[in-house]
């Protein structure tokens, strides 16, 4: 299917206005899959790139949700934005161990890679990372590189919905969101931290994200990060329930079951009920490697 910047313009604008149809979901996860070709081309060249450098990560590959795409496109600061500007309608999420081999994995990025821009947010108050935009045939990826502290950060924004990163949530998660960020730059100094310097924070205490999320992540991490360029990207088609706060269903396909996969996740968000549940389809080498890029929903 052929997509003319003045259609998708005007499939932008109703999906912004609330004034879109049943058919225009449709035309928009088929614009969405036009760019698979680009998401497989683009997590298997960050493999190779990295595995060459010798650096030590895990990568996998998404499709932006089609109600975190349409929430985005409704910012009163995104106003006008069509959808061929959109620079994360899919994208890679990159996770090195330590701020050094971030910037080690950035530099060679940069070098396989064209980029529209690159986006450093490691001076942001709370998020953490670099957004490398790749620009390939006037199509827009982003690649998110991350290290673990930065992407432990992200993990319990996230689990607090995707508003949370934007500032928007309760005092509560607001309070322990900050205090987490200025955990995590310490951590990244080279101090030892614990959730014990932070006692009068909310939700300190009882996630235990240092002691306990970010350890987990570190075993998983070494033993998922070696050597990972040369396997079959597999696709991962998951439903998450949204009140339960779990995973319900998971269908793994091969490499070359690429199609079905996509065929899948589109078949079930015709059938889904899309405020209960969530529908994702991911591409990875494990699901090893998915516990550490989504443990909010592995």
């Amino acid at each position: 299917m052929c997509f003319s910047g003045n259609s998708l313009k005007k499939l932008g604008k109703r999906l912004r206005d609330n004034t879109h149809r049943p058919e225009d979901i449709s035309l928009l996860d088929s614009y969405r899959e036009s760019f698979d070709e680009l998401l497989l081309d683009t997590t298997q060249s960050i493999g190779e790139c990295l595995t060459n450098a010798q650096l030590a990560f895990v990568t996998a590959g998404r499709n932006k949700r089609t109600k975190s795409l349409i929430r985005k496109l409704r910012r009163p600061d995104n106003r006008g934005m069509d959808l061929s500007r959109i620079s994360d309608l899919v994208g890679c999420r990159v996770i090195l161990k330590s701020i050094k081999e971030q910037e080690m994995a950035i530099e060679e990025l940069s070098k396989i890679f064209e980029l529209k821009d690159i986006d450093d947010y490691r001076q942001a108050k709370n998020y953490q990372s670099v957004h490398l935009i790749r620009k390939y045939n006037k199509r827009l990826i982003e690649i998110q590189v991350r290290n673990l502290v930065q992407h432990l950060w992200a993990v319990e924004s996230e689990s607090f919905g995707e508003r949370a990163k934007e500032g928007i949530g309760t005092p509560d998660q607001m309070h322990y969101l900050k205090d987490l960020a200025v955990a995590c730059k310490r951590i990244e100094e080279g101090e030892s931290v614990s959730e014990i310097d932070f006692l009068d924070t909310p939700f300190m205490k009882d996630r235990a994200p240092l002691s306990g999320t970010l350890q987990k992540f570190y075993p998983l991490f070494e033993s998922s990060s070696h050597n990972r360029s040369s396997d079959s990207l597999n696709s991962y088609v998951i439903v998450y329930n949204n009140k339960t706060k779990k995973l319900i269903q998971k269908y793994v396909f091969s490499e070359n079951q690429r199609g079905s996969a996509l065929e899948e996740y589109k078949n079930l968000n015709r059938t889904l009920n899309r405020d209960d549940f969530e529908c994702l389809v991911l591409n990875s080498n494990s699901e090893k490697v998915l516990e550490i890029t989504h443990p909010n929903f592995f």
